[in-house]
């Protein structure tokens, strides 16, 4: 139970009109991000997602809903791991 009340302490955040969600489910690139899985840029040590699993919801995400937007960082995941091919039009169907 403790390590339980640690991870919700250390990744809840507050958005304004939703409330408290967890923060890798915001693809906060610049804080969870691991380049060895495709992320843009390193998060904080301690913050990383464990074993990429932010960046694969991130894909499948997309994948399942392809006309959503968010910032620059999840583009950049996607050209990065499809080797800059188009895989936006793939996903903008």
């Amino acid at each position: 139970a403790p390590d339980i009340l640690a991870f919700v302490r250390a990744f809840t955040v507050h958005v304004e009109g939703v409330g408290h969600v967890c923060s890798l489910a915001l693809f906060d690139f610049e804080r969870h991000g691991d380049v060895r899985y495709g992320a843009p840029v390193n998060g904080v040590g301690g913050q990383r997602s464990c074993e990429g699993k932010m960046e694969k919801s991130y894909v499948n995400f997309k994948l399942h809903h392809p006309s959503w937007r968010q910032a620059h960082a999840g583009d950049a995941l996607l050209d990065k791991i499809s080797g800059g091919s188009s895989v936006h039009a793939h996903l903008a169907r």
